[in-house]
């Protein structure tokens, strides 16, 4: 998109913010002239209190972005450029449209054909239960959905514990249960109560099935609940907990129930794996087992179920989500699944998407295509599928011609390279040393950061990284999980990995002037030299240190995420608070004990200031030595990133100063952006 000049009055300039997309509607009471000023280059900051008594401050000198690595995606936009985030629950209606929730997301998106994505109901940042149209309703944490014959949308609004119901012009009405309260009593309409909601369905007369737990619940249409007298047999190694169901429906009014998912545990022994179960339930009330499927199977083993769809013709699709097997004692892993299979009337099972156990992200053909946990899915009626393809945060087309193509979205990989041709996966630790080397940590890898945007792998290992720290020699410290063998791992500038290790499993990592690496706990919550083995600080109860750092003088310095605070360790180990309201998560500038953060997961040193990744709130906020804490990059409640001044972050995590005048900040997990001060 073009970037147009910075209009130079308040309204102007807020109205471009909602071109961009930068801005709901609703934040823009909260932001005041003080934007224009900034954009026309004059005037100091202002600040001004809005409903919820937030207070927003932007600097009289706002920082500019501009990307160095990975690329970044718009909320809403076309294919490629569209954010999606852990797609739950997906559905078609009869014009092609697809519908979908998201992890952590309040609301319902709507995919065109093409690719276009919009918001079809309920707002992405802001949760609740309000009934309305459009995107003044309000969902909490939405899951699973399914679309009948009118096209009416109905979702498991599974924070509230009610089911939802959308009509094809977006009306959103609460169709059974009551907002917060939950159980399992039948009754009609908000006497009804829902428990654990995992997946629905609805037949062509209009009645919903939905499933809570290990209970198949219906709901007619006049909004009457029923717990239908239906016992469905866990798998054999699985226990009941264990076991989700997931539900469809085909146009003769059949409910086909899939069981044997895990839901808790993801690594299990190949030794005595389960053996997933397909039922039907009949209009009459007729239980049947349809197939029971085997690791023995042709489609080369079924573990776990992601979703299901059924066709016009009676074919059941079946996703088969990752699953990783251990094998003891030598601790080898095996990824399998990441396949699309289906079932025919007669019973034949076959492979008709993904690479057997090919964790991945491309398109082409069917069979050499890869997914990475392919989850619910839903089906036209030309049998071409539409696959939430979880891992990736992408939409994939599996087309009835044998072809796998993206839909939206774009999943990340380890790609090395210069600028935006380079990309990141998932980037779980950003470190810098004062000679500017600068260190990436992916789950898989370790990659080095020119200062000219070239990136470069370093090493690659087959354990699964956590967090990343970078001493004055350029030695790379990783918190390795492998079980019960995590431990931190040392690796030499070149990338090989020394004999040196310690025991100890760290949720993040820093190194002080003197190269001593400290540690914070993954199962307590104390900071830890590791070098000597003595804890330095105890941080308190419900504390967490995101990630921390150190000055010069000694003092590290914690984004403390569950309490929304920035706390302060003396070089003796004592604890204070250096900004931020105890649990009061807001955004909120101003002196330091009065501001508010908003689960803030980054943190740098730049001489005296104190430099925060403010998660929540997408914003870069400083933390001056006289205790004065004022925003520096960023839109409140952005929900896109953008370059320039002020410009705009989406979920800012790992912070490094680059030099005395930029930061580096990793936004949306793929993507570098330098922050110059």
């Amino acid at each position: 998109m073009k970037q147009e000049p910075l209009a130079c009055t308040p309204f102007d300039r807020l109205k471009q913010f909602q071109v961009l997309g930068l801005v709901r509607k609703s934040l823009i009471p909260l932001i005041t002239c003080s934007l224009a000023l900034t954009a026309c280059g004059g005037g100091s900051s202002s600040s001004a209190t809005a409903g919820g008594g937030n207070n927003v401050s932007i600097a009289a000198q706002p920082a500019d972005l501009s990307l160095v690595v990975g690329f970044t995606q718009t909320f809403n936009g076309e294919g490629a450029q569209a954010r999606i985030s852990g797609p739950k629950g997906v559905a078609l209606d009869s014009a092609g449209n697809a519908y979908i929730t998201e992890a952590g997301l309040h609301s319902v998106r709507k995919i065109s054909p093409t690719g276009v994505v919009t918001v079809f109901a309920g707002d992405p940042v802001a949760s609740g239960s309000t009934d309305g149209a459009g995107t003044a309703a309000r969902f909490l944490n939405p899951g699973a959905i399914a679309i009948d014959k009118n096209d009416n949308v109905y979702v498991l609004d599974a924070g509230n514990g009610t089911v939802r119901k959308i009509s094809s012009a977006g009306l959103v009405n609460t169709l059974a249960g009551t907002p917060g309260q939950f159980g399992t009593t039948d009754g009609k309409g908000s006497d009804a109560r829902f428990s654990s909601l995992e997946s629905i369905a609805t037949d062509p007369t209009g009645v919903v099935f939905v499933s809570a737990g290990q209970v198949l619940r219906k709901i007619a249409v006049d909004g009457s609940v029923s717990t239908l007298n239906v016992v469905i047999d866990h798998p054999i190694n699985f226990t009941a907990s264990d076991n989700v169901y997931h539900l469809a429906s085909d146009q003769n009014g059949n409910l086909y129930i899939a069981s044997g998912t895990f839901r808790s545990a993801f690594v299990r022994s190949l030794e005595g794996a389960p053996s997933p179960v397909l039922h039907k339930l009949t209009p009459a009330g007729v239980l049947t087992k349809v197939y029971e499927f085997s690791t023995k199977d042709e489609a080369g083993g079924v573990f776990n179920f992601g979703g299901i769809a059924v066709d016009v013709v009676g074919n059941v699709y079946l996703s088969n989500g990752s699953f990783t097997s251990i094998a003891s004692p030598n601790i080898s892993y095996t990824s399998i699944g990441n396949t699309v299979l289906k079932l025919s009337p007669e019973g034949t099972v076959t492979t008709i998407a993904g690479a057997q156990g090919g964790t991945g992200f491309n398109d082409g053909d069917a069979l050499s295509a890869t997914f990475d946990s392919p989850g619910n899915l839903a089906v036209d009626r030309l049998g071409n599928l539409v696959v939430a393809d979880v891992g990736n945060n992408t939409l994939r087309v599996v087309s009835s011609k044998g072809t796998v193509s993206t839909l939206a979205g774009r999943a990340s990989a380890s790609v090395d390279g210069q600028g935006s041709a380079a990309q990141l996966k998932t980037v779980v630790g950003l470190a810098s040393d004062q000679r500017g080397n600068v260190v990436v940590a992916e789950p898989n890898a370790l990659r080095r950061l020119s200062t000219n945007g070239m990136l470069t792998t370093v090493t690659t290992y087959s354990g699964s990284f956590q967090n990343l720290a970078l001493d004055s020699r350029g030695f790379m410290y990783v918190s390795n999980f492998a079980g019960t063998f995590s431990n931190t791992l040392q690796f030499a500038p070149t990338g090989v990995r020394t004999d040196t290790s310690y025991p100890y499993y760290a949720s993040s990592l820093a190194v002080n002037a003197q190269d001593d690496l400290f540690g914070f706990g993954q199962s307590q919550s104390s900071v830890t030299n590791l070098t000597t083995g003595k804890s330095l600080a105890d941080l308190g109860e419900g504390a967490s240190a995101k990630a921390f750092v150190f000055d010069a003088e000694g003092n590290a310095y914690v984004a403390n995420r569950p309490r929304s605070n920035i706390l302060k360790v003396s070089p003796t180990g004592t604890v204070s608070v250096l900004a931020g309201m105890n649990d009061k998560p807001g955004y909120k500038d101003g002196a330091a004990q009065a501001a508010q953060f908003n689960s803030p997961e980054g943190i740098a040193v730049i001489g005296t200031d104190v430099y925060v990744a403010d998660t929540g709130n997408n914003l870069i906020r400083k933390i001056s030595r006289d205790g004065n804490v004022t925003t520096v990059a960023g839109i409140p409640a952005s929900l896109d990133t953008a370059m320039g001044s002020p410009g705009a972050l989406y979920r800012p995590t790992y912070l490094t100063a680059e030099n005395n005048s930029t930061l580096l900040v990793v936004v949306d997990g793929k993507a570098i952006v330098r922050v110059r001060l």
